[in-house]
């Protein structure tokens, strides 16, 4: 069956946004197919064997989801939906029969944003403090929930049928994430690009731009550098190889990102500094660059050199500036993994470093957030050093469609059919080595790295990168090196260290470190993996559940520190912490603003729980036609 670009990015915005709405909101009523038909005259024939039922009071709607696969850890996916639109009282009841009817994905997402706000305000009523940041913060999540659709079939139109999107090539890859965060409700929401602008600055269309510079008094700098080169020294040099330009000795080049510049422009100290002479506009010069994944870095294949810029643009939930607070933090933590010796003793284990940064002090406050921050990451993956290298994101995104709009298969199912065609061997067998050589270099080394040394990393599925170019992971590659916790368990040994090394005011209780690494490693990154090749069809995801808890337990027999306590932690928990991707849209919270991260979390069930024996005892008998929600 073939599709438009219209009818993938609906069918994809609306898995996006109700599972978010399920795990967040409102988990449903699961019911067996035979079960819900025989309360219910239902006039569709369902080709699932399960559906779920959800009830909007507030919008007098009945919705039946059609479930096409049940995930344990990951995202259901339906085969239709259908809605009753009269005033439904009772349970499934049949004189509701003939109102049943198709459902209009766009306007039920609608109504399940109207439904939310609703409930808000029927409760600020209550409370006697009704305001009008509900109504605003329901018209800004419609329009970043319709924005990301909008965007989506955009780039779905563009881009469908292109080769490039099966390729294992670093930028490629980086380039071919349609869908965007699998667990994000607006997961192409892009406020600040304008629609003619996709074209060059968006990494999913590929356009290719140059940087705009401003030559700064360096009196007003601020730089920092663990190279033999100051980082104002390597920015000369890069732009040198493509433009001649001549600077006075007190004069240096600092990048700007093109969206930007404009906007640097209309602040008033910036057009004073100009005014002075201690600022000038150079406008765009040097080589081409391309946007990866995260937007507002972007690297050339020609460069050692990426560069992480900040940009006036919304992705998800956040506005993506670099903040002077994190710039010396990539330097820091790089020399001091070299200092222990990890990376050079888990050879497996790599960090994509950001050795220097340089930016404008603020003429009010030089601790302020100036707009020209930069910081300069290494690029491990210039022209042929890239082909093999895929974040995890990417790999684990659902299927874009065929040049012809019929369905297509994901890049982890491409990699595990191959292997299996070389090595002749069935697919979940391939599947499982392939799964345990991932566990080996990702989730592993971070659990090592946290229990011998530790330090703890917000280690998503975007910013970690496997190595594939055999097949089998043979690599992990950590590249945010401003999101990661120092354990205070560790702060009196690193007192000489911190030091010399400025680790100051890094440093976190473990309490807190658990919950970032119950998300952000496991839910967001391991669960991802499982979720795929489960969803694949490659091996089922209970089977990678149950592997994943006996890793843990072998792991936890090695560990003496606080790794060996994370994992207690995990396998005893009966909920992990989650980030409400949803209920933060829904708030309009910016987690990335100071303080903000932690006010988005809430706990989901744990699947990797492992019941205590007693407990498995009074669990053995259970009620087949019971079907619970995988959240709540």
């Amino acid at each position: 069956m073939k599709f438009a670009a219209n009818d993938i990015a609906e069918y994809a915005s609306f898995h996006a946004f109700i599972n978010a709405y399920l795990r967040e909101i409102d988990a449903g009523v699961w019911r067996s197919k035979s079960q819900f038909l025989v309360l219910s005259d239902f006039p569709y024939e369902l080709e699932g064997d399960h559906v779920i039922e959800l009830r909007l009071p507030e919008n007098q709607l009945r919705i039946v989801m059609d479930v096409a696969y049940q995930s344990t850890v990951g995202r259901h996916h339906f085969h239709a939906v259908y809605v009753c639109t009269e005033l439904c009282k009772g349970s499934a009841a049949k004189e509701f029969s003939n109102s049943w009817q198709p459902a209009d994905i766009i306007y039920l997402l609608i109504a399940l944003v109207r439904e939310i706000y609703q409930q808000q305000n029927d409760i600020s009523i209550t409370r006697g403090d009704l305001s009008d940041s509900i109504r605003i913060n329901e018209v800004e999540l419609l329009s970043r929930l319709l924005g990301s659709y909008q965007t989506m079939t955009h780039f779905l139109n563009q881009r469908t049928g292109d080769a490039a999107l099966r390729s294992l090539d670093f930028i490629n890859s980086e380039q071919s994430i349609l869908y965007g965060h699998w667990l994000h409700p607006t997961p192409k929401s892009q406020q600040g690009i304008a629609f003619w602008q996709q074209a060059v600055y968006s990494p999913e269309l590929c356009g290719r731009f140059k940087l705009h510079y401003f030559s700064v008094d360096k009196s007003l700098i601020k730089e920092g550098s663990s190279l033999a080169q100051s980082t104002s020294e390597i920015i000369v040099s890069e732009v040198s190889r493509y433009d001649s330009i001549a600077l006075a000795d007190d004069q240096v080049l600092i990048p700007v990102h093109p969206l930007q510049a404009p906007n640097l422009l209309l602040e008033e100290w910036v057009k004073n500094l100009i005014a002075e002479g201690r600022l000038n506009y150079l406008g765009e010069m040097g080589g081409n660059y391309t946007a990866t994944s995260s937007v507002r870095t972007v690297a050339s294949e020609a460069s050692d050199w990426m560069v992480k810029l900040s940009i006036p643009v919304k992705i998800t939930n956040s506005l993506r500036t670099n903040k002077r607070r994190e710039l010396e933090d990539g330097m820091v933590i790089e020399r001091y993994l070299k200092h222990i010796g990890f990376l050079a003793n888990h050879p497996q284990f790599k960090v994509v470093d950001d050795p220097a940064y340089i930016t404008i002090n603020h003429p009010e406050d030089p601790q302020l957030d100036s707009g020209f921050e930069v910081v300069l990451r290494r690029n491990l993956f210039t022209e042929e050093k890239g082909q093999g290298i895929c974040s995890i994101l990417t790999l684990v995104q659902d299927p874009i469609p065929n040049a012809d709009g019929t369905a297509g298969t994901s890049l982890l199912n491409n990699i595990i059919l191959d292997l299996a065609k070389t090595e002749s061997r069935v697919l979940d067998k391939v599947a499982i080595d392939w799964f345990d050589r991932y566990w080996s270099c990702a989730i592993e080394s971070i659990l090592s790295l946290y229990d011998s040394y530790g330090i703890a990393l917000e280690a998503h599925q975007q910013n970690s990168l496997l190595d594939v170019s055999a097949g089998y992971p043979s690599s992990y590659y950590y590249r945010d090196n401003q999101g990661f916790y120092l354990s205070e368990h560790f702060e009196a040994e690193l007192a000489e260290v911190g030091q010399e090394l400025n680790l100051t005011n890094i440093f976190y209780n473990d309490d807190k470190i658990f919950t970032a690494i119950s998300y952000y490693v496991f839910v967001n990154q391991l669960f991802a993996v499982i979720y795929r090749l489960g969803a694949d069809g490659l091996i089922d995801e209970d089977t990678l559940v149950e592997r994943s808890r006996q890793h843990l337990l072998s792991l936890q027999k090695t560990m003496q520190g606080v790794g060996k306590d994370f994992i207690t932690y995990i396998l005893s928990s009966e909920r992990l912490d989650y980030k409400t991707n949803l209920l933060a849209r829904v708030n309009n919270i910016d987690e990335l603003q100071e303080g903000m991260e932690h006010a988005v979390y809430s706990t989901i069930v744990n699947p990797l729980f492992l019941m205590p024996e007693s407990e498995q005892k009074k669990n053995l008998i259970k009620d087949e036609g019971e079907c619970r929600a995988v959240y709540g």
